[in-house]
């Protein structure tokens, strides 16, 4: 038998890390319809709902909740409905549910279904929250005292521990991550029946009549069955749809909002009086009849409560953050829960720089009509404004005369582009010194209220709690709304521009540019205000303000003016796109022949350009374009170049364009510089070599005439040193023992971030278990356990177990599945096939992070090496 080439190394790391910090979980307070109306509280119920229907045709009223659990733990569920007719719990493995957010993909086969394990128990009060005669334990007791322990999981024997305690539906984790759940009501899966709620509190509705939704249900994750310790703050949803049944039917459920960025907000519902309605949270409200900008003002049908026909080209925007079933003051949000959603659990204070205006007539000058472009730099991705005053003094975004540019951008260096008109579609006239006010908006969370008629108390209301410095807002409380008429984008107007819409709204028909105390009775309204409309409520984390000018002049007769921009950053190793656009601002037409020129920075090379009426080529650097059919005044033409970014390509590069034309009498708005972020991929090489055979050890180095990985410039220096083995091990007899090492170096333009290496052990060989075990142990391992895996990182070589205890190291047996990471975003680094036909396993090792190399063997952490022993069979 002869060692050479090695087929099995299977490596993934994903392109951002995952900070982790722990909460306190706080008492045990298990999780569903008693963390919304726990002990106490005033108001109604509304029933979960599980229907077909559509809101907007978008978001399908029904409720798909969620849960993060850690492999082995149990979720325990229980509901009003189940055992009555169709009524049941289901639960979905992490993956497995997929599809847009409000009309996810169901498959048809669940991982658990809490009927199924009734029908196997025979215990009929399994999973029930429900009332019983004998000792006469109401349904309102059980859903308040939650699951009780299980003694015996075949019968699903209770074991008496949790006073008043349901019986619940169990199921055990079998990986870490976030699973799906569904509760059915009595109709079950796919109906729209719809039969009113009683919307009680106490006692809870338990019958028939529930239909389509479930008054009380339960969601626990614990880490045994006979625990009564509960992992709180596990649960939560990307939307709720919810049923009273009727108005005057108030709720007071407090809930936590976890934003994408990191922001988590207190919200009370205080007295919130729908009917049947969704209630969602995201970062931009409604979107205006463009599908892109975000509205700030509400959603009007008029014609039905499903709001499938919006006045004016108004859409909503989906659900972007998390709800999660906590109030705050008992439990907070589970950080690995956070984490998993690929959410940073401390938000970053947002922070706007350079911000500037290049006009149509050059500088921060334009003409009327002309507008120009703004350009400004975030540390984060955040939502933008920019109020451009037309007194200097009055910045109130919703003043007809002023001008408001919102939008969603990242980080780095942005562009906006100004069409010169105020907000009622008028040109800002010629003057000097026009100022204007740009922030960021972190943290922006908007709560939506769809169908929801009537809130007599002003609800709902924010509290901040984790801001990143100090509140901006007195109490953490403050928010926005404006519930008057407007003019879309595309020029239709909803209700009386400015003017409250119709209905009952005796609060105060917006909060202003400053805002209102979110708990105050404000933005109180009745009598069906909101009925068959979204109302928009908002609050968000400010950045400071930056004051620029700018100034109108009038008109020359013939000129073009060229500007230049990009969305994102580019990336080495991939094409990206520049949109030059040449506008003719003057008050005549241009004739004759428009010319671009472009001179690429070095590192980018042509790839093509187009652009309707006009011609382009290439040589070299530069890129030139014609176009002969002339400008007429007053319009813009585009061209899109497409460029590949080469690894010569610096980090930062500008751009720039010049458009030139005979007639062209302007010649101060004919150049258009864009900035440009450059980033290069995260790399890692691999080496792997015999090292080692029973005592023989291999200590030169050997090329591969193959690979040129082991000839990079960034090994640490001798590679006769840090690349020791050989490729080819020669002849070899059974038991003889033969070490690899599998050496690693990251050497690309970022580092490489949760980097997991999997190697499956060579056919005809058997793992050493023990091969390391005198190597110092790395720290999570379990003690006096065999350690047959060794890893050198930051030249610090420790050994790991071959247990999945924690210390980072596993060894995987043949037919074992290696599962993904934690919140599963990541692939497989050994597919369970080739575990299994291998027939010998795998040796896995979480290395973390690998810090890019800037010079052979530096920084230390760039490169090291994982290696294991394998027995010839």
């Amino acid at each position: 038998m002869k060692l050479q080439r090695f087929p099995n190394l299977k490596l993934l790391f994903a392109p951002a890390a995952i900070a982790l910090a722990v909460f306190n979980s706080g008492p045990a307070y298990s999780e569903g319809s008693r963390s919304l109306y726990p002990s106490g509280t005033i108001g109604n119920r509304a029933n979960l709902e599980w229907r077909n229907s559509n809101y907007a045709n978008l978001l399908k009223r029904r409720t798909l909740l969620k849960v993060y659990a850690n492999a082995g733990e149990w979720i325990l569920l229980g509901s009003s409905a189940i055992g009555v007719n169709n009524g049941d719990a289901l639960v979905y493995n992490p993956g497995l549910v997929s599809g847009v957010v409000g009309q996810e993909t169901i498959p048809g086969t669940a991982s658990f279904k809490c009927s199924t394990q009734r029908a196997a128990t025979g215990n009929v009060a399994q999973g029930r929250i429900y009332t019983t005669a004998t000792p006469n334990i109401t349904a309102r007791q059980r859903e308040l005292a939650g699951p009780d322990t299980i003694t015996n999981p075949a019968t699903a024997t209770r074991g008496n521990v949790v006073t008043n305690g349901y019986v619940p539906c169990f199921y055990q984790a079998p990986s870490t991550g976030i699973y799906s759940i569904v509760f059915y009501g009595p109709t079950g899966d796919n109906s729209n029946l719809e039969t009113p709620p009683t919307g009680s509190i106490d006692p809870v509705q338990e019958d028939l009549t529930q239909n389509t939704s479930v008054a009380a249900w339960d969601v626990t994750v614990r880490n045994s069955l006979t625990s009564t310790t509960d992992n709180n703050g596990r649960l939560f949803a990307d939307y709720l749809a919810l049923f009273t049944g009727s108005n005057n039917r108030p709720l007071y459920s407090k809930l936590t909002t976890v934003t994408r960025d990191g922001y988590q907000y207190l919200t009370s519902l205080n007295g919130v009086d729908p009917n049947g309605f969704i209630t969602y949270a995201n970062d931009v409200g409604f979107l205006d009849s463009d599908g892109q900008t975000p509205l700030y003002r509400d959603l009007v049908d008029g014609t039905n409560d499903q709001l499938t026909a919006p006045q004016g080209g108004v859409t909503l925007a989906l659900p972007t953050h998390l709800i999660f079933f906590t109030d705050n003051t008992q439990y907070t949000p589970d950080s690995a829960a956070i984490a998993a959603n690929g959410i940073p659990l401390i938000p970053t204070a947002p922070v706007i720089s350079n911000v500037s205006f290049t006009g149509a007539a050059g500088g921060n000058t334009s003409y009327p009509s002309a507008g120009g472009t703004f350009t400004y730099t975030s540390n984060i991705s955040s939502i933008y404004e920019i109020i451009i005053s037309r007194n200097g003094t009055d910045f109130d975004p919703t003043n007809p005369s002023n001008r408001v540019l919102r939008g969603v951008r990242g980080a780095g260096t942005q562009t906006v582009v100004w069409n010169g008109l105020d907000n009622s579609g008028v040109a800002f006239p010629v003057g000097n010194n026009y100022q204007v006010r740009t922030t960021l908006h972190a943290g922006e969370y908007h709560f939506p209220l769809l169908d929801a008629e009537n809130s007599p108390n002003g609800g709902p209301s924010y509290t901040l709690i984790n801001p990143p410095g100090a509140c901006p807002f007195t109490g953490c409380r403050n928010a926005f709304y404006d519930d008057r008429g407007y003019r879309t984008l595309n020029g239709t107007n909803v209700g009386t521009v400015n003017t409250v819409l119709s209905g009952t709204h005796p609060g105060a028909a917006t909060s202003g540019p400053g805002g209102f105390d979110s708990g105050s009775t404000q933005r109180a309204f009745s009598n069906g205000f909101g009925d068959k409309r979204g109302l928009d409520l908002w609050t968000y984390y400010p950045s400071a303000t930056v004051t620029t000018p700018l100034n109108i002049i009038n008109q020359v007769q013939r000129d073009l003016a060229i500007a230049k921009s990009h969305t994102g950053n580019f990336r080495v190793g991939t094409n990206g796109v520049y949109t030059l656009t040449v506008t003719s601002v003057g008050s005549n037409n241009v004739s004759g022949n428009i010319r671009i020129v472009d001179t690429l920075p070095t590192g980018m090379g042509f790839v093509s350009a187009s652009g309707t009426g006009w011609t382009c080529a290439a040589s070299g650097q530069t890129v030139t374009c014609n176009n002969l059919n002339g400008l007429a005044s007053g319009t813009t033409s585009t061209v899109a170049l497409t460029v590949s970014v080469g690894a010569a390509t610096a980090a930062n590069v500008t751009n720039t364009a010049t458009v030139s034309n005979t007639n062209d009498t302007n010649a101060t708005n004919n150049t258009a510089t864009d900035p440009t972020i450059v980033t290069s991929p995260s790399r890692l090489r691999l080496v792997k070599r015999i090292t080692r055979i029973n005592t023989t050890a291999f200590t030169g180095f050997v090329d591969d005439p193959v690979s040129t990985d082991d000839n990079a410039e960034n090994w640490p220096t001798p590679v006769s040193t840090s690349l020791q083995g050989a490729i080819n091990g020669g002849l070899v007899k059974t038991g003889d023992d033969v070490e690899y090492t599998i050496y690693f170096l990251s050497d690309g333009g970022t580092d490489a971030q949760n980097v997991t290496l999997c190697d499956l052990v060579p056919i005809n060989q058997t793992l050493v278990p023990n091969a390391f075990s005198t190597v110092t142990a790395a720290s999570g391992g379990s003690a006096g356990g065999n350690r047959g895996m060794a890893a050198s990182i930051n030249n610090t070589q420790l050994s790991y177990t071959n247990a999945g205890d924690g210390d980072g190291g596993q060894f995987y047996p043949s037919g074992n599945l290696v599962p993904v990471t934690a919140g599963g975003t990541s692939p497989q680094p050994c597919p369970a096939t080739n575990v299994s036909t291998n027939g010998n396993g795998a040796i896995v090792v979480n290395l973390g992070t690998i810090l890019k190399a800037t010079a052979p063997g530096s920084p230390a952490g760039s490169y090291g090496f994982v290696r294991f022993k394998a027995k010839v069979n």
